[in-house]
């Protein structure tokens, strides 16, 4: 019998490119230093057991089972990335999987997207399916399409697996070309403030932006048929069309092509260390999704719209789907204590909410470790040491 294996799959933050990727456009994520850790037991026989020690739960079927969407929500992950295995005829047999996350759920860090990498690379390394970086990436997305019914990008699956400790990640969704750029953000530090807030409008939304934009792009090819993705519009080009296109449609492909846009700038202001133009550029995408692309919500703009008044922040924007979640921001260190407690005080004045503050460091994507890895020094993941 194989030992048990123990993965941990990493969050991410996207520094800028939000909602380009299912439309074939380009993102800048990196990974993060918080995970989700697995520990993966193969058993005898064809039973699996799956538990998810934050929520104290647990779930039970058989491999022979007929895999369907199940109402635990974080069941479905699990069971979507068994299922898309199980159409490629891959050789699977019983076993336990135990997971934590020190990943913030609700906080767009994509807690979902690293619970499925970690799952299917355990699966991959337990039972040596040899699967690649990108198959993996793919059955992870598939699995939150028809078992999470979200049918999102590949972005949050990307940076997961293919995270590089101190680098972000310039992919285009298209092609699946990529480079790694250096985070060197000398006297500033990227911060998270999360709005604790996820508007239930934030699931059916996404999935209705994803056909709005097929929509637009439908009706812009056809006076333009050899177009094939919102990305390979000109701005020049969309421009001309204004007079032929539903207003919402038109706002929707605009955001799109200038955010692309903005990627392009970001790396670029990235590698000359002009943070500066970085944060303009992070502060140009959050108007764009308020009013281009509709996906901020109160909380989100007034989070941002505080900082405003802070020169020692040099950018900020929501990340993430919307309706909720976080925001990310480039603040000067020396100002780190100043800015937490004037966001915190206007935000509980304005809200009566207390806004979580994550301080986040770029980390390396999926990885196998060992038992020797896990920190003593965490009660909860030592849980994963333990038979509960």
């Amino acid at each position: 019998m194989k030992q048990a294996i123990y993965v941990s799959a990493p969050g991410r933050i996207n520094i800028i490119g939000e909602h380009t990727d299912y439309n074939g456009g380009l993102v800048f994520p990196a990974a993060i230093q918080q995970s989700v850790l697995c520990k993966l037991t193969p058993k005898d026989g064809l039973g699996l057991t799956f538990k998810a020690l934050d929520l104290d739960d647990q779930f039970t079927i058989d491999l022979n089972d007929d895999f369907k969407p199940n109402a635990k929500s974080w069941v479905n992950y699990l069971l979507g990335v068994l299922h898309q295995l199980k159409k490629q005829n891959c050789q699977l047999g019983g076993f336990e999987l135990k997971f934590h996350s020190s990943i913030p759920m609700g906080a767009g860090l994509s807690s979902s997207a690293a619970l499925c990498c970690g799952f299917v690379a355990a699966i991959n390394q337990c039972f040596d399916l040899r699967l690649s970086h990108w198959e993996m990436v793919k059955i992870a997305q598939k699995s939150e399409h028809e078992f999470a019914g979200v049918q999102c990008g590949i972005m949050d699956q990307f940076a997961s697996i293919f995270g590089q400790k101190d680098q972000a990640l310039l992919l285009n969704c298209l092609t699946e070309e990529y480079s790694s750029h250096k985070i060197d953000l000398e006297k500033y530090q990227l911060v998270l403030c999360d709005s604790m807030v996820k508007h239930e409008l934030a699931s059916t939304e996404y999935n209705t932006r994803r056909e709005e934009c097929i929509a637009g792009l439908a009706a812009f090819k056809e006076r333009n048929p050899s177009i094939e993705t919102i990305s390979d519009i000109d701005w020049d080009d969309l421009i001309m069309e204004v007079a032929f296109m539903d207003d919402l449609h038109f706002r929707r492909l605009s955001f799109v092509v200038q955010e692309n846009e903005r990627v392009r700038a970001s790396a670029k202001a990235l590698a000359t260390n002009n943070i500066q133009q970085l944060g303009k550029l992070m502060y140009q995408s959050h108007e764009g999704l308020e009013q281009l692309y509709q996906v901020s919500c109160e909380e989100l703009d007034f989070l941002v719209d505080q900082t405003y008044q802070m020169p020692q922040v040099a950018g900020a924007r929501m990340m993430g789907g919307g309706f909720g979640g976080c925001t990310i921001n480039l603040v000067k260190r020396s100002f780190l204590p100043e800015f937490r407690d004037r966001i915190q005080y206007a935000f509980h004045q304005r809200f009566s909410l207390d806004t979580r503050f994550i301080e986040v460091e770029i980390g390396q994507g999926v990885s196998i470790i060992s038992e020797d890895q896990l920190p003593d020094d965490s009660p909860l993941l030592s849980q994963l040491r333990q038979d509960i």
